[in-house]
């Protein structure tokens, strides 16, 4: 088994982990697959791809927005992901074909408007 074949298998182990806790529970389970996440990649595990999405959700949340919607779907036989922040009563979203792609503007977006709060552009929720 490769490094990344190993990753990956590691993740998807933590990913059925966490959710199988959370559905013995009866919670949701997005905040102990980042947390098992984190402690794998501080221990020297993760995928290129998991360490990036990670950067870039930490990124976000660092200038205060938190995640209101997170939607995985197919579109027209393809993968699709839909992520919604908000903060305060501003809100901002980003749609791709994947985590990266939606992610990515709004992170750029976010810094660039950090220090000018009052320029993000609000809207109606």
């Amino acid at each position: 088994m490769s490094d990344i074949e190993t990753t990956d298998y590691l993740m998807k182990l933590a990913q059925r982990v966490a959710h199988g806790i959370a559905e013995a529970e009866g919670s949701h389970s997005s905040g102990r697959v980042d947390l098992i996440a984190q402690i794998l990649q501080a221990n020297g595990v993760g995928h290129p791809v998991e360490r990036e999405v990670t950067r870039l959700l930490t990124e976000i949340r660092g200038h205060g927005w938190s995640v209101a919607v997170h939607n995985d779907y197919k579109q027209h036989g393809g993968n699709c992901t839909f992520w919604l922040f908000t903060k305060g009563n501003r809100c901002i979203r980003g749609e791709g074909p994947s985590d990266i792609a939606a992610l990515s503007p709004i992170e750029k977006y976010v810094r660039a408007h950090s220090e000018r709060p009052d320029t993000i552009q609000r809207s109606e929720m």
